[in-house]
């Protein structure tokens, strides 16, 4: 749902195995500000490690950025605190709010999606606020990866 009228209803369902695009911005740009917020509804164990934010600059194929929305935001084990950072901040009320201020420039295009990984869980999103300006021409794009790889024995391990 996407609601432009002023109200409190610009939220959007994210089914299992579904991908869905927060924003197609065309031109050149620099996104300086994200501000959305994740529901749990069902409330699943690690559910900011199994909701994925890609994004996408000047037609890529592959992502830029790919991590665990949680990751990207910050939260780091997939556990929501309030923190306050320079580029990151989350909160109120035990980090239901996530902020970006990293300067994320693009030359053409900027393409954002969030998926679903996990069959059990069917969380709700929110996404209001893409504060873009005008960048000045650079090489230098914004990259983020998530490695995993089994450890020997027990357990995973994810950077």
């Amino acid at each position: 749902m996407n609601d432009r009228t002023g109200g409190n209803y610009d939220w959007f369902e994210i089914q299992a195995g579904q991908t869905y695009e927060i924003a197609n911005i065309k031109g050149a740009g620099c996104i300086r500000h994200i501000w959305c917020t994740m529901h749990n509804p069902a409330g699943e164990k690690d559910h900011l490690r199994k909701v994925l934010i890609h994004m996408f600059w000047d037609d890529e194929e592959l992502p830029s950025v790919e991590a665990p929305i949680g990751d990207f935001f910050g939260m780091g084990h997939a556990i929501s605190k309030d923190f306050w950072s320079l580029p990151l901040v989350m909160g109120p009320d035990k980090g239901r709010g996530f902020n970006s201020f990293f300067a994320m420039p693009f030359a053409e295009q900027a393409r954002i999606e969030i998926s679903e990984e996990s069959p059990a869980i069917h969380g709700t999103g929110t996404e209001d606020y893409f504060n873009t300006a005008f960048c000045p021409r650079t090489e230098f794009h914004f990259f983020v990866f998530r490695y995993s790889f089994e450890l020997r024995g027990t357990g995973m391990l994810t950077s």
